[in-house]
């Protein structure tokens, strides 16, 4: 989440406001409490980060809607990455290689 923290900062010094939400490719490790511990460790507590645990059929669909891939190896997921952003509507804007 290094990267997230970078654009919290750069955000912050436009004064500009966003909204990070975080899913989970890993429903069954990823409790609302294992969340909370993340996030005290990494400073993304502020009310703008939303940290979200799916069923898995609905982590495997908002997978495939962002053209995302993840497996298992042993008992990692192993996964993909991207940031992506949408209006205030939930409207696709834009993927950060667009900017």
């Amino acid at each position: 989440m290094f990267v997230l923290g970078e654009i919290q900062k750069m955000l912050d010094a436009e004064r500009r406001q966003a909204s990070f939400v975080v899913v989970t490719y890993d429903p069954a490790a990823d409790s609302p409490q294992a969340w909370r511990d993340y996030r005290r460790g990494r400073g993304l507590t502020r009310e703008n980060w939303h940290f979200l645990t799916g069923a898995p059929a609905d982590t495997r669909a908002l997978a495939r809607y962002l053209d995302l891939d993840f497996w298992t190896y042993h008992e990692h997921v192993v996964h993909d990455f991207r940031l992506v952003l949408f209006d205030g509507d939930l409207r696709f804007l834009r993927q950060p290689s667009d900017i």
